[in-house]
């Protein structure tokens, strides 16, 4: 006789409060703290309730994995009540839990992070809460075997380093935005990669090493920078740097760039900031150059715009404001296509969720967004309508998109530009 649908009802909600349970364990120990900064924004009480999860983290974990091996062993007891047959019972469990409270849970919660779960961390912190004096009960025995291993007990052993703990206990339960901001910000920046801040080869402004005083000079005057990279032939071929302070000091006459040239380190792609803060620091540089995995060069980054993802935008006075947009009439705007596609959202309240690209891509400006969509590099005057807003191309070379036009067709368009 085939089980009441009732009774698979049941099995099957309790494979997914399994999986639910393991879902919110997993993002919880693995969360990435520059996420939470637009979550606070949005959800106040989310930022209260996640304090709360801080302030007893230990505690918390401990109660979920209570809870999931209590799901556990209601599925085993209750499948085996339908079948009667330890074994296959045991078989079935077996296959639901390694599905539902592993793989599944897991997975969604490493390619998903905090974003997706946190709305479930208030119903999950007060069933934590309530199950928590059976876990300080079940703590002791276990306590004294870790005690007479040499190990700290359960509750005191940290789930996140110290930094992190005193900063979202002290800094983000107070209203200081400046300070939460640079606090979060530091806490993100081991997360960061190179390849997320550096300047792409096609922005690196670079001189010949046949370059001559006079031409060296312009480039200078023209760019505002105090450091220049120099290259054999082909921009992959650097030879060295340049420093403008090196040009006073020797003058037109005695200049041989050869000379002058100071050393350079290749960094990969994938290489943390922080570890490149490091870098900087022990060779006494400030410039690194960035290759990808075949050794080609893809972009440069310099100790300011490492320390930039911790302070924030630094100006000094050769730097001019990139205007993001510029509102030419009603629902109609110039838009710079290094414009982020988080800040395009932002801005224009549009959601490009709804025009996923299928395949490997990986952009996060809108100039790759339209490049991924037309699968090549558009030319001036491309125009794609996407149903609620268009983009033109308005400008282009052959190598990259320089500025976009955007329609949108509903009125509800930002109050201004920037």
């Amino acid at each position: 006789m085939e089980p009441p649908l009732l009774y698979l009802a049941v099995l099957a909600l309790t494979a997914m409060a399994l999986a639910l349970v393991k879902y919110v364990e997993v993002t919880f120990i693995g969360i990435k703290y520059g996420s939470l900064r637009a979550i606070f924004k949005e959800n106040e009480k989310f930022k209260n309730i996640f304090l709360r999860w801080v302030k007893r983290g230990n505690l918390m974990l401990a109660s979920l994995q209570f809870l999931r091996y209590l799901l556990e062993i209601f599925f085993i007891l209750f499948l085996f009540h339908i079948t009667e047959n330890i074994v296959f019972s045991l078989l079935i469990a077996f296959g639901v839990f390694l599905i539902f409270g592993e793989y599944v849970p897991r997975t969604l919660a490493v390619q998903q992070g905090v974003r997706k779960a946190y709305r479930l961390y208030g119903s999950f912190y007060y069933v934590a809460v309530f199950l928590s004096p059976f876990v300080r009960l079940l703590m002791l025995p276990a306590d004294i075997l870790i005690k007479v291993m040499g190990g700290e007990m359960v509750l005191n052993a940290p789930y996140m380093t110290d930094l992190e703990e005193q900063i979202i206990k002290n800094v983000l339960s107070e209203d200081n935005i400046q300070e939460s901001e640079m606090i979060s910000s530091i806490l993100e920046f081991k997360e960061t990669t190179v390849r997320e801040i550096m300047v792409p080869r096609v922005d690196i402004v670079a001189v010949s090493s046949d370059v001559t005083f006079d031409e060296l000079i312009d480039v200078i005057d023209e760019e505002g920078h105090s450091r220049l990279p120099v290259y054999d032939e082909r921009l992959d071929n650097i030879l060295g740097i340049v420093y403008v302070k090196d040009l006073i000091r020797v003058g037109r006459d005695n200049f041989s760039l050869s000379v002058m040239l100071r050393d350079v380190f290749f960094i990969p792609e994938t290489k943390k900031i922080n570890s490149l803060l490091k870098d900087f620091q022990a060779k006494h540089m400030h410039m690194a150059f960035v290759v990808d995995e075949y050794g080609d060069l893809v972009g440069l980054v310099t100790i300011e715009d490492v320390l930039e993802e911790i302070v924030g935008e630094i100006e000094d006075e050769y730097d001019e404001e990139e205007s993001l947009y510029r509102k030419i009439a009603d629902n109609e705007f110039i838009v710079s296509p290094k414009m982020t596609l988080e800040e395009f959202e932002d801005e224009f309240a549009i959601d490009l969720t709804e025009h996923e690209i299928t395949g490997d891509e990986d952009f996060e400006t809108l100039a790759g967004f339209i490049i991924a969509h037309l699968g090549n590099l558009p030319k001036r005057g491309f125009e794609y309508d996407y149903g609620r807003f268009i983009l033109r191309v308005t400008d282009a070379d052959n190598r990259r998109i320089l500025k976009v036009y955007l329609k949108i067709k509903e009125n509800d368009s930002p109050k201004g530009g920037k």
